[in-house]
Parts: structure tokens; sequence; C-alpha cells
């Protein structure tokens, strides 16, 4: 199988965005433009194409994502599967875990905290969610549902 050139340069760029996004090196909107600035200059894309990708708000999203904590370790999260965004920006988690359960925030650096523990009757949280006010937050438990 032979490949031309234009095929041979967009492995590269390819190849080389993702080992960029891998390491962190720079933020994946840096990235992601890169690359398909370099695709734009050689002829691989053109400017309709180009654009035509960057309407697409399924791109938009993943290109917004950003992995900015991954815990594993069950001391700091465990298995939360419910989140909010509180008012001042952190995210509370909702622990489902064997042992105690947590609502656990997560501030914009990354940085963990206990916000709550389950003191009734030791039950996953569920459902999180902050008072238009700001001062009061509420939750369900799984049980007694």
């Amino acid at each position: 199988m032979e490949f031309s050139n234009q095929a041979l340069f967009t492995i590269a760029v390819v190849v080389v965005a993702m080992a960029s996004l891998v390491l962190q090196r720079f933020s994946t909107d840096l990235v992601l433009m890169g690359a398909l600035t370099l695709l734009l200059i050689s002829g691989v894309l053109s400017p309709a194409q180009m654009l035509g990708g960057l309407s697409n708000p399924g791109l938009a999203t993943v290109g917004a994502l950003e992995l900015f904590i991954e815990p594993d370790n069950a001391d700091l999260v465990e298995n939360a599967d419910n989140l909010v965004v509180s008012p001042w920006g952190d995210l509370i988690l909702c622990e489902d875990g064997a042992a105690d359960q947590f609502l656990v925030g997560v501030t914009p650096q990354g940085h963990t905290y206990k916000f709550g523990r389950n003191a009734i009757d030791g039950s996953e949280f569920a459902g999180g969610h902050f008072h238009q006010m700001a001062v009061l937050f509420s939750s369900t438990s799984s049980t007694p549902g």
C-alpha cells in the first residue's frame, strides 16, 4: 500500500497532535487549532472544509473538554456517579462506594476536599443541587429511595 505525500503529512500531523495531547504540554485548543492550521496551510484541507468541521457542535464539545482530575485513589474519590457545579465554580461529586459516602468538592485546579458525609444510613448520594440563592445544598440518597 502506497500513501501520497498528503496522506503521510496528515498522519504525521495527527501523531504529533495526539502525542501533544497525551503529554499535556500545550492546551487542547492550541494543539487542535495548530493541527488544523498546518493541514490548511499545506493544502490538505480547504478553508471551507476546515470551517465546516469547526461548525460541528460535537467537535466544539470535544475540543473544550479537558481532564483536570483523575483520582485513582479511593481515599480521594470513590466511584463518583453524579456531579453538580457549585455557585463558586467547584464541582461537587456524589460518591457511590463501599465505605462511607461523601460529597467531594473539586476546585478548578483539581484539588479535592470533603464537602459532606452521609451520617444517616451510609447510602450513596444522588441528585445533588444548589438552591438558586446558593446558600442551600440538598441531595437525595439511594436508600430508602
